[in-house]
């Protein structure tokens, strides 16, 4: 493109300045908004822009948190000695789906627990449930019951005690849980620590029940934490009160109708509770406290 060369004249400087400061004194008419709607517009986009720019390049909340939690040295358990247990107390509430074999009737009821557990070395425990509370899980459940003939239910102060070999529960051994996080998710995966549903939401209450043994080691809970921060949709919920009214601060994986929470202490790193979600309403437990205890001679759990 050629530009033509335009002549100059002496008067042009003057005749602009005459054009601007006529424009300046000139009224402002709505149509001459729109510099200043578009200059909003550009601020607004901006607003919106500029925090998802950053967010895109923020580490991840829910990363962060537990990478704080793990740094924490949480409660430590002596070695086990002769005549030494574990003790466990903690409180639930659990969903216990019945079937009446006469009529084939199901039927679900909701029991709240207080439960202590004395566990010795080679994994074989004394447990005491302590029903709280019966209820039934819908109206459907206790119309179903009905029909079944009103079968017996727990009612609130009964006391179960159980006496369980290293094969019935669901604590494992110390030594088979690996502190590597690749081989830990292996084993959270393949059903060797623990049978739980395999998508996120089951994994992480997993991780919670092993965090919750009390009898791991600081490198193997590192593991654990290091795994659940790289499930799917893994997200810092904030603080919140646990089930008997302790405040935590809260981690939640959810799929489809599914959600789990781990709630932890953020002065010891300890696991509070977990809390589950999903279409049928939630069930929970409520860690309360883990020892060392000393047991007398000829308890079934002396070790």
């Amino acid at each position: 493109m050629v530009f033509r060369e335009v002549p100059s004249r002496p008067e042009a400087r003057s005749e602009a300045r005459a054009r601007l400061d006529g424009a300046m004194r000139r009224p402002r008419r709505g149509r001459q908004r729109f510099p200043a709607l578009l200059a909003a517009a550009v601020v607004a986009l901006s607003v919106v822009v500029v925090p998802m720019m950053v967010a895109r390049w923020q580490p991840n909340a829910a990363a962060q948190a537990l990478e704080r939690i793990a740094s924490l040295e949480g409660t430590v358990l002596p070695e086990l000695d002769s005549g030494s247990v574990i003790y466990r107390e903690y409180r639930e509430l659990r969903r216990d789906e019945r079937v009446d074999l006469a009529s084939g009737n199901r039927y679900t009821i909701v029991l709240e627990l207080q439960v202590e557990e004395w566990i010795s070395s080679d994994l074989s425990r004394r447990r005491l449930d302590t029903v709280d509370s019966v209820s039934f899980a819908s109206e459907d459940d206790r119309i179903a019951w009905v029909a079944a003939g009103r079968p017996s239910l727990p009612e609130s102060g009964d006391v179960v005690e159980s006496l369980l070999t290293p094969g019935e529960l669901d604590y494992i051994a110390e030594e088979l849980v690996p502190n590597n996080p690749s081989s830990l998710d292996e084993a959270l995966g393949n059903g060797s620590l623990g049978v739980r549903s395999q998508d996120g939401p089951g994994v992480f209450l997993l991780i919670g029940d092993l965090l919750a043994q009390g009898n791991l080691g600081q490198d193997q809970r590192m593991a654990l934490l290091d795994v659940a921060s790289d499930l799917d949709g893994i997200e810092l919920v904030g603080t919140v009160t646990d089930p008997t009214g302790r405040l935590g601060l809260a981690l939640s994986v959810e799929d489809g109708p599914v959600e789990t929470e781990l709630i932890f202490d953020e002065a010891s790193g300890d696991l509070l509770a977990s809390v589950t979600r999903d279409a049928r309403g939630e069930f929970w437990t409520a860690y309360l406290a883990t020892d060392v205890v000393q047991v007398p001679p000829g308890d079934p759990t002396a070790g």
